[in-house]
């Protein structure tokens, strides 16, 4: 867990009341590096999710982990460029709200079970019919709410497109079609 705010005084206060022997809570005042390493591990998540339903659907159990790593690696180096281009600071997405909130949501996470249904073969609306119509689908709330802006960064001339294959491909294929061909070819040109 991460408490986030400007008055560090009061976080370390809350970080005291709340923290227990297996509890661990970090304080930051990078609001903004925290918040959106938050919010886009739910899509990079459901990204996560997809590729292991499509490699255990087509047989390819073994290599699926090195695969999945590097989809892993390329979400966190994705991240840290939006986190920097939004101005807050990378290191938040190498710490606890980034690498500790992506790995337990692309473990387990609602937004990875979603993605794995897709990854399976399931259109995006017979994977959410999967869940509770009122469970919270953050990665699919993201790409719907913000799917337009997003892309509309991507096209921008002060941002790397190629730094971001993955946001590209997790939106188009959340809007448009989860069966796209993955762009692996893209991975790391950045």
């Amino acid at each position: 867990m991460v408490f986030a705010g400007s008055d560090l005084s009061l976080l370390e206060e809350l970080k005291q009341q709340f923290s227990t022997d297996y509890y661990r809570i970090q304080t930051s005042r990078d609001l903004v590096g925290v918040q959106a390493a938050i919010a886009f591990k739910n899509l990079y998540a459901v990204l996560i999710g997809m590729m292991k339903g499509r490699l255990e659907t087509n047989d390819q159990t073994p290599s699926a982990a090195n695969s999945v790593a590097a989809i892993y690696t390329q979400s966190l180096l994705e991240i840290a460029y939006i986190v920097d281009h939004l101005g807050g600071d990378q290191q938040s997405v190498f710490d606890l709200p980034g690498i500790g909130d992506l790995f337990v949501t692309s473990q387990s996470g609602r937004n990875a079970q979603y993605g794995y249904l897709l990854g399976t073969g399931l259109s995006l609306e017979e994977a959410r019919n999967k869940f509770d119509q009122h469970a919270a689908m953050e990665g699919l709330d993201l790409a719907h709410r913000l799917n337009e802006p997003l892309i509309s960064l991507l096209t921008r001339q002060d941002v790397d497109e190629m730094r971001l294959p993955l946001l590209r491909f997790i939106l188009t294929a959340l809007r448009e079609n989860p069966r796209l061909a993955f762009p692996w070819e893209n991975l790391g040109k950045g």
